[in-house]
């Protein structure tokens, strides 16, 4: 009986250590306030309505800054959407083994317009790092999208 019972506690205990372990999570940055997450869907359907606005969203990190950790992109809660966050004007830098991991990031919502010549920069800039050519006279129109720009963010780890 003696047996059964110390098994049992340590079952327990193990289990407890187990659940302490899996919900550690990495912080970076400022605290995360309690607002609950905007699905990141919401935000895509009329972004200008949240521009300017703090911004909490969650979900797995699909693609990131390997090298320094300044911007991760986040996927959304429907099928094909994610969203981008930029840590690069922060005072951290994500972890850089954030990626397939659960992201819970805060920060403002920013416009982004990157003009015909910026765009025409950088694909010249890849194309020539890559060693593939570029039809540059497809690009007409300045590009504008929306990123929010992180105080803080917690990683699963």
């Amino acid at each position: 009986m003696r047996r059964l019972i110390g098994l049992t506690v340590l079952i327990v205990v193990i289990s407890i250590m187990g659940s302490a372990v899996a919900s550690e999570k990495k912080k970076v940055g400022k605290d995360l306030s309690t607002e609950k997450p905007v699905e990141i869907s919401k935000i895509l359907e009329d972004p200008e309505e949240y521009v300017g606005k703090t911004l909490k969203i969650t979900g797995v990190v699909i693609d990131m800054c390997v090298k320094r950790g300044g911007w991760m992109d986040i996927a959304g809660d429907k099928e094909f959407t994610k969203f981008t966050v930029d840590a690069k004007t922060a005072d951290f830098k994500f972890p850089l083994d954030s990626k397939g991991k659960i992201a819970t990031v805060e920060g403002i919502l920013t416009k982004v317009t990157v003009s015909v010549e910026e765009q025409k920069a950088r694909l010249s800039h890849e194309a020539e790092e890559n060693g593939k050519e570029v039809d540059l006279t497809t690009i007409k129109e300045p590009k504008i999208s929306y990123i929010i720009k992180a105080a803080g963010a917690e990683v699963d780890q």
